[in-house]
């Protein structure tokens, strides 16, 4: 029986010995799931596109702005009209031919502006349809007016008188008085979602107070800070695409809308030249 010693002893510096192989199992490409591969270009191309548009963003002056200043992007304006939240007003009077009154009062037309493309480009914004009196310009329409448009819209209920109307607040007085709607309920519903999006956009982080006497009334009375509405109008003013509302709901040439430019402008000869004389008074329309 042989020792431990005569078992093992020291190898010396040109003894080798042969390593163990041990049966290592590799996977080849063939051997895995069919789905890998597809599954690690997708991510990597998602990741791609992230990194673009995230970049992109980050590159859009006007969100940049929006994250960086208090001040409107376009026309400057600050928040620096005090003002209160109404308890009640003209505009909820119990008398109806008051509150029609001054709804009836509100233009929300002004809001459509003609923008230079350049300077539309250079603010982030995307390019518009033509201005059709110069092809330099785009035709936008002022999204503080737009929520106007939701609660304020001009309606023919013949050819060339037109009356204002409350797109939301007169449907539902149509609906409570069970009288015909003279605008489909799908435009008001695009005007809620509208105005839901502004409310969310906003963010509007001011504490209203509550009040001990009429638990269900919030921020009556309560002074805020406000941007200047006839500042935004006089901003609009000057860029004006010389659009109204004539003949609202009725199909006629778009260009017809566009023929308002006010006194001085460049464009009128041309207007006139095209259209001759026509009416631009409270009664305009198409066939005047």
């Amino acid at each position: 029986m042989k020792t431990s010693s005569e078992n093992y002893h020291l190898l010396s510096d040109d003894e080798s010995v042969d390593e163990p192989t041990f049966p290592i199992h590799r996977r080849t490409l063939q051997s895995r799931p069919r789905y890998v591969i597809p599954l690690i270009f997708a991510f990597i191309v998602s990741l791609c596109l992230n990194v673009f548009f995230g970049t992109r963003n980050l590159q859009n002056p006007y969100l940049t702005h929006l994250s960086n200043s208090g001040k409107s992007y376009f026309a400057g304006l600050t928040r620096d009209v005090p003002t209160t939240f109404e308890r009640g007003g003209v505009y909820v009077d119990d008398d109806e031919t008051i509150s029609n009154a001054a709804w009836d009062a509100i233009q929300y037309y002004h809001g459509t502006v003609a923008l230079d493309h350049d300077y539309a480009a250079s603010k982030g914004i995307p390019r518009s349809q033509n201005f059709p009196w110069d092809d330099t310009k785009g035709i936008y329409f002022l999204n503080g007016f737009h929520d106007l448009h939701c609660v304020v819209r001009t309606i023919s209920n013949s050819p060339g008188l037109d009356q204002f109307t409350k797109r939301i607040r007169r449907t539902m007085l149509q609906l409570r008085d069970g009288v015909p709607l003279t605008s489909p309920v799908s435009h008001s519903l695009h005007c809620l979602n509208s105005l839901r999006q502004d409310i969310l956009c906003a963010a509007d982080d001011t504490p209203l107070y509550t009040s001990y006497d009429h638990p269900g009334a919030v921020g009556f009375d309560q002074p805020r800070q406000c941007r200047s509405w006839e500042a935004l109008e006089d901003w609009a003013n000057e860029r004006t695409a010389c659009w109204r509302d004539i003949n609202s709901g009725q199909h006629i040439d778009t260009l017809f809308r566009y023929r308002y430019c006010p006194e001085g402008s460049p464009y009128n000869e041309h207007i006139h030249a095209i259209f001759g004389e026509f009416d631009k008074g409270e009664n305009a329309s198409a066939f005047t």
